[in-house]
């Protein structure tokens, strides 16, 4: 069945084939849009274990970048110990295309320890920069993990999957955080972390049409305190078993 449709729509390119393929599923998210990007990295991943041969990945050239958008280079970076309010109002640019992802994943790959992440379902990226246009970070947020058990627990959705199922179209989890190393202002995490929230509860019912709830993340203790998440009021509430 998917590889028919491989060879249907070879020619309008892998996005048509996934959604093609999502729509013969009926592969819907919670509010009724269609799984396409999940769907593409199925077929991505069948593709790497020789199951089909997906057309070639197309990239977009020319296009132009939105007014006012983020520099893509880490050239661009504060450098020093400047007070934090140098930096505000920071600036939030939403990757919305193909161009201002590919430096978004380039950034990450160089500067964070777990490089890119790979996206699939409902998710935003952004860059962050300071109100002279210098950038500070990235972030990005996708729809949260099915189980986790402390948070199951604590919600009252561990033993009702149609109840978890309606509260996870409305949580999400932050899968990249990053401030650049030259980066070194005092509270900056902090003061990110809080304002993504309020960031992000406006762009995310813009695009998937539903408020948000909850937003978790994880932290790896080994490396990491998560002190700057205390900082801005988040609230640890158990430990993973991965």
């Amino acid at each position: 069945m998917a590889v028919q449709r491989v060879r249907t729509f070879y020619a309008p390119g892998r996005w048509r084939i996934a959604q093609e393929l999502a729509q013969h599923w009926q592969w819907r998210t919670a509010h009724g849009q269609f799984k396409t990007r999940a769907a593409l990295a199925i077929l991505a991943a069948w593709e790497q274990h020789g199951y089909l041969r997906l057309p070639p990945a197309l990239i977009r050239h020319g296009l132009r970048r939105s007014p006012g958008a983020l520099p893509a280079s880490p050239a661009a970076e504060p450098d020093g110990r400047g007070p934090l309010s140098d930096l505000r109002p920071f600036q939030w640019e939403l990757v919305r295309s193909a161009t201002p992802r590919h430096p978004w994943r380039t950034i990450l790959n160089q500067h964070h320890d777990r490089g890119a992440p790979g996206l699939v379902g409902a998710h935003l990226e952004y860059f962050i920069a300071s109100v002279r246009g210098e950038m500070l970070g990235a972030m990005a947020w996708q729809s949260a993990v099915e189980r986790l058990d402390c948070r199951d627990r604590l919600v009252g959705v561990s033993r009702q999957p149609a109840l978890r199922a309606q509260f996870l179209g409305h949580a999400v989890n932050q899968v990249r955080w990053l401030i650049l190393r030259t980066v070194r202002v005092p509270h900056l995490a902090s003061a990110l972390l809080s304002e993504s929230l309020r960031v992000l509860q406006r762009d995310w019912p813009s695009h998937y049409g539903a408020p948000l709830w909850w937003a978790e993340t994880f932290v790896d203790r080994s490396h990491f305190s998560g002190i700057s998440y205390r900082a801005a009021h988040w609230w640890p509430i158990g430990w993973t078993r991965g």
